[in-house]
């Protein structure tokens, strides 16, 4: 199994972050090195972190500090040819950027700093658009009204070519916060889903099945990606927290080549502590 490397304080901007982000970390890295290398040389390949942070997290619980997802991206044995990374959060963004001139100096990498929901143009203008551009986009928004499913339809457009892996707080906000929802209290879950329809397939799911509120947003969301042209996804991972077992997120994997859902496998087979990605 793939294990994070554990490493030393550089006095940078460190986040922390629940020791549950690990299995995340690992599912990233170990995708982004079997997409960017089975895509070598036959496409030009982008990697885009939506919200991209400073490129270590210290783990909560552990106390360690670990590569997050875009350093993992940029360490891989055949990198992508370029990097778009994306943040908010200014001093993060800067602590990410003095760590890829330290660490990966020779790398075309790229930096937005910007709410992605409304500087997607300025993220758009950073991915070539040309037929040879293969492109995998990780989209880990903290909370519903971090993502707005209007950037995700701009961002995997149908005449791009992007694999999208996309953290869905499904039991963390969507479950906790469900009634307000519904209530007309936020429109935190019309963003995220991308319409206020959600409500009626709410009601009429529920008068033909038992189906927990975590369950549901995480498959409309889906839903929505197969209006893009996407395949449905294999398995979405349930994260949850390791201190209280609570559903934090699915974790998916969108794609609209068969090739990504293979890779998909893969990848939860090879960060699966039970099994070897050559069984």
């Amino acid at each position: 199994m793939f294990q994070l490397p554990i490493l030393a304080d550089d006095g940078l901007c460190t986040p922390e972050v629940g020791d549950w982000a690990e299995q995340k970390y690992r599912l990233v890295r170990v995708y982004a090195d079997l997409f960017a290398a089975s895509m070598k040389g036959k496409w030009r390949r982008v990697f885009v972190d939506l919200y991209a942070a400073a490129g270590r997290s210290l783990l909560r619980n552990r106390r360690v500090i670990v590569p997050s997802s875009a350093m993992l991206a940029l360490t891989i044995p055949q990198p992508f040819d370029r990097y778009v990374f994306c943040d908010l959060d200014g001093e993060r963004l800067s602590a990410l950027q003095k760590r890829v001139e330290r660490e990966a100096p020779g790398l075309d990498v790229r930096f937005v700093q910007g709410d992605v929901n409304v500087d997607v143009d300025r993220v758009l203008a950073e991915i070539p658009k040309a037929p040879d551009v293969l492109t995998l986009c990780f989209a880990d928004p903290y909370r519903l009204r971090n993502l707005h499913f209007d950037t995700i339809r701009r961002i995997c457009a149908r005449e791009r070519r992007v694999d999208l892996m996309a953290l869905i707080p499904s039991g963390f906000d969507a479950n906790r916060n469900f009634q307000l929802y519904l209530d007309d209290g936020s429109d935190a879950l019309d963003n995220f889903l991308g319409t206020s329809e959600w409500k009626t397939a709410w009601e009429e799911r529920r008068q033909t099945a038992v189906v927990s509120a975590t369950t549901f947003v995480a498959e409309y969301f889906a839903r929505q990606m197969g209006e893009l042209g996407y395949l449905q996804p294999g398995h979405m991972p349930m994260i949850h927290s390791s201190e209280k077992n609570l559903r934090l997120y699915h974790l998916a994997l969108f794609s609209r080549h068969p090739l990504g859902g293979k890779f998909w496998k893969e990848a939860q087979k090879y960060t699966d502590p039970n099994r070897s990605l050559f069984e």
